[in-house]
């Protein structure tokens, strides 16, 4: 089978698009949205019914993600990206002095454990790497390596080292035998939607690193009302933008319009609306490197103060 060859997608009413045979799509795709995130990871992954990839199919497909990601590092964007990260977990980690003192009377660096860097990192809505024929999901990998690197020489450099190792995961149902294999020789681990930190799991979140360039509305909504420390992905503008053509209406007097579907949008709109008011914006720092289809639209959410107005 060829590494990059065409399969049927089938995008279902969550916003995925599920890659597969065409022989058996159908029980494939209903599989994977029954583990919709919806659902809060409460379904299981698909099950594999594909053959292993070959040694020649994954060198293939890795020399052509080397390629962009060897790129990626040598661009304007990639240098940018650190600054970025270093300034927005660097300066937590590395700038709060205690009034304790070492031997040569020099105040110690020390982290409270609120303080102590990004432990966590979730990758959303990558895409496929062996199956697409955009470039933009070895782009948005390059990048995501990039921020990964950055943490970790953040992590061993605080002052208060995080003595554990960073859990990185990543979910989309389109993921092959083949990008799984690719992904764990990056050290991420790919996982099915029921391994996924539960949106109650406030304490993973708040130590956490989401980046979902480009997933679809509600994704976005449901992985930022997690509230993790950083959140990567497509601007809230039209958040912004809805909300005020719904408070014209009513202070217009307009009837409120009891569909259902529309009293769900409302209610999302108006909850990401509070939680954004939590956050600071960031723009990304190239949204068109690679021709714009990676990073479009794409900004970095970093959280200042808890619900109730606390530091986060």
């Amino acid at each position: 089978m060829s590494a990059r060859q065409r399969r049927s997608r089938v995008e279902g009413p969550d916003g995925w698009t599920t890659i597969s045979s065409r022989r058996n799509r159908r029980s494939r795709a209903l599989m994977a949205h029954q583990s919709d995130l919806a659902h809060d990871g409460a379904g299981d992954d698909v099950p594999a019914d594909e053959p292993a990839p070959t040694e020649a199919e994954i060198a293939i497909v890795t020399a052509r993600l080397q390629k962009q990601i060897a790129a990626f590092n040598e661009s304007s964007c990639c240098a940018k990206l650190k600054e970025l990260v270093r300034s927005e977990v660097g300066s937590r980690v590395l700038a709060h002095p205690s009034s304790s003192q070492d031997g040569d009377g020099d105040a110690e660096l020390q982290v409270s454990d609120d303080e102590a860097g990004i432990s966590n990192v979730l990758i959303i809505a990558l895409g496929s790497l062996s199956e697409s024929f955009s470039g933009a999901p070895g782009h948005q990998l390059a990048a995501a390596l990039t921020i990964i690197d950055v943490l970790r020489e953040l992590n061993t450099a605080s002052p208060s080292p995080n003595q554990q190792e960073m859990q990185i995961l990543s979910y989309d149902p389109v993921y092959t035998a083949m990008d799984k294999h690719i992904l764990s020789t990056f050290d991420i681990t790919p996982v099915p939607a029921s391994k996924i930190p539960h949106a109650y799991d406030s304490e993973w979140y708040r130590k956490a690193l989401v980046y979902m360039p480009h997933g679809s509305v509600w994704l976005n909504h449901d992985y930022f009302i997690r509230r993790p420390r950083i959140w990567i992905g497509n601007s809230f503008t039209l958040y912004d933008s809805a909300m005020a053509t719904f408070r014209a209406d009513e202070a217009a007097g307009m009837p409120d319009n009891s569909d259902k579907d529309d009293e769900l949008l409302i209610r999302t709109l108006r909850e990401a609306e509070k939680v954004a008011e939590e956050y600071r914006v960031v723009d990304w720092p190239d949204a068109e490197y690679g021709g714009g289809q990676a990073f479009n639209n794409v900004v970095v959410y970093v959280r200042e103060h808890g619900e109730d107005g606390s530091t986060a």
